[in-house]
């Protein structure tokens, strides 16, 4: 089994944005037209998934999330948002390991990180083996996944670049990095 990429954002149980979030990650000039070089050049096939609001609900969606204390949100191309109480993850079936080494796969994945820090703030990018989305579920904030981080993993990667460098060096991944977009804002 691989390691997939994932990005953690902070959330502040806006129950409004749901529906709109649903929306905005089926709208192909947000999101699926980032995906139209990735796919072909990582050989990735995954059908495009509707969103939450064509699915069959007794409930809506902002019940649903009051319910469980969560709500799952899909995109194109596998992309998937999980919505709790006061964090937000992006995943994807692309796997780490692309994400790190392809640059076209990165800036791809991070234009899309780009389009959502636009609600929720700047992410972390860390491998989905991490394990992150347990804060999620379990209803932390993510000045707790900051301080697991630390403990477990030292301080933030200052790049991408130094992520995948660590990762060919030691063979495992044992990093993580908060995103700014420096170089895509400029």
């Amino acid at each position: 089994m691989g390691v997939n990429f994932t990005a953690l954002f902070d959330y502040s149980s806006n129950k409004q944005v749901l529906k709109y979030l649903t929306m905005m990650l089926n709208d192909k000039t947000n999101f699926e037209n980032h995906f139209s070089d990735v796919k072909s050049n990582n050989e990735i096939e995954h059908e495009t998934r509707i969103g939450i609001e064509n699915r069959v609900f007794a409930r809506r969606i902002e019940d649903e999330f009051d319910e469980i204390g969560y709500v799952n949100i899909s995109g194109p191309e596998g992309l998937e948002l999980y919505i709790g109480k006061h964090l937000c993850e992006l995943t994807s079936p692309i796997r780490w390991n692309t994400f790190l080494s392809d640059q076209l796969t990165q800036e791809k994945l991070r234009r899309i990180s780009l389009e959502l820090s636009k609600i929720f703030g700047y992410p972390i990018y860390a491998p989905d083996s991490f394990c992150l989305d347990s804060y999620l579920f379990d209803g932390n904030k993510i000045d707790k996944v900051n301080d697991y981080l630390i403990e477990k993993y030292g301080p933030p990667s200052s790049s991408l670049n130094e992520m995948l460098d660590d990762y060919i060096k030691n063979n495992e991944h044992r990093t993580y990095y908060f995103e700014n977009f420096e170089d895509l804002l400029s």
